[in-house]
């Protein structure tokens, strides 16, 4: 069953359950959706997926759309192929995680306030998803479906699994029961056992096209410019949600707007000023995680697991400061080098750009990208990657 609130540091909240109504609501992986479609509607959907993509790209919400749909009771409404309604009894009972026949995991970590549990869980990078998760799920999917045509079991972040609990799935996948499919997530496909690889239909998850996503948020946030909006969709790597977050959180384009000052600022300051950077990044790296999680639990959150969550928003503010220097050899290259991802500083890159030598650009992106992996993927200290990272950067913009 589907935990009451889930959060994800990879790096946005994600909630497990996503309220969509159906496939034709969802932005962009066309392809994907119309497999998973014709598989419905032709009565052969196998009985294990595998979604590769890139975190946030969207793969968990046409997961569960795909739940609803395989067990929706009026799928063929107003389309060809199956879609859910998102209205009738199956669909409601998905959206809100509460189908005895859809059943989501993942590597969460339970936040406890006192002696009593919150009801919150959340994902933590380096979490493994437990032995007996996957033993509950094998159990349950041997059993008669309550009320669904075909059981749907989610696992979310597949290569998080124990050597212990793979081995259980790959037994199951082996001899799977009838009517029931299991759907296997993850960025790292390469990680999960190659027998598993092996006995599941793959499905690749690209980004959305930039402007398929600039255009929908357009018409779903009227009010905001179209130049904010370009910025936002540029900074997503084509991670809708992603970017509809941040355009629906405005203390999160403040966020963005400090670090692009920060940055602008760099020419002017002197190399002992880089510890004052990597403070400044790191405490909007916490407001940028508060802002999304909420005050209550991402305060908890942060007192748990203080490290690995502020590795994770570092990550994605760097993503943002790695965009200044993008656009800055852009810029300094001439007019017509290429569109700038942060579109609403045009003015601003321009006039920062004048002198700039476009090799030392490159340099500050080779610098930037260094560190988030050196942060993300590596053991380096947080703190003293940053400030190396913001004397290079310093010394080089001079």
């Amino acid at each position: 069953m589907c935990v009451p609130q889930s959060f994800w540091l990879d790096p946005f909240p994600l909630t497990l359950c996503p309220a969509s109504m159906g496939f034709s609501d969802i932005v962009g992986h066309e392809r994907c959706i119309e497999v998973l479609r014709r598989a419905i509607a032709a009565e052969r959907v196998p009985q294990a997926y595998l979604f590769c993509g890139p975190n946030n790209i969207g793969k968990t919400l046409v997961a569960t759309t795909f739940a609803k749909a395989v067990n929706c009771a009026a799928p063929h409404e107003g389309s060809e192929l199956p879609d859910a309604c998102g209205a009738c009894p199956s669909c409601t009972k998905v959206n809100a995680g509460a189908h005895p026949d859809v059943t989501i995991v993942g590597p969460v970590t339970q936040l406890r306030s006192g002696e009593q549990s919150d009801g919150t869980e959340m994902y933590v990078e380096g979490t493994m998803i437990r032995t007996e998760q996957v033993g509950n799920l094998i159990a349950s999917a041997h059993l008669t479906p309550v009320e669904a045509r075909r059981k749907v079991y989610i696992i979310q972040h597949a290569e998080a699994m124990n050597e212990a609990s793979a081995n259980r799935l790959l037994k199951t996948l082996e001899e799977p029961p009838g009517i029931t499919t299991f759907v296997l997530t993850t960025p790292s496909p390469s990680q999960l056992l190659p027998t598993i690889q092996s006995r599941c239909q793959w499905l690749r998850f690209g980004p959305v096209p930039a402007p398929v996503a600039a255009e929908r948020l357009q018409a779903e946030l009227p009010e905001l410019p179209g130049d904010v909006i370009s910025a936002a969709v540029g900074l997503s790597d084509g991670r809708f949600g992603w970017a509809k977050t941040v355009l629906s959180h405005p203390p999160l384009l403040e966020i963005r707007d400090a670090v692009l000052e920060t940055a602008l600022s760099l020419p002017s300051l002197e190399l002992i000023q880089a510890l004052w950077c990597a403070e400044r990044l790191i405490d909007a790296a916490e407001r940028w995680w508060i802002t999304v999680a909420g005050e209550e639990v991402g305060a908890e959150a942060l007192r748990r697991h203080r490290d690995r969550v502020l590795r994770a928003q570092v990550g994605e503010l760097l993503s943002v400061l790695l965009s200044w220097f993008r656009d800055l050899a852009l810029a300094s290259a001439g007019p017509d080098a290429g569109e700038l991802v942060n579109a609403d500083r045009a003015d601003g890159l321009r006039a920062a750009a004048a002198g700039v030598d476009p090799a030392a650009a490159h340099e500050a992106c080779q610098v930037i990208g260094d560190s988030r992996r050196f942060i993300q993927i590596g053991n380096a200290n947080l703190r003293l990657a940053l400030e190396v990272m913001f004397i290079k950067l310093i010394r080089g913009s001079r």
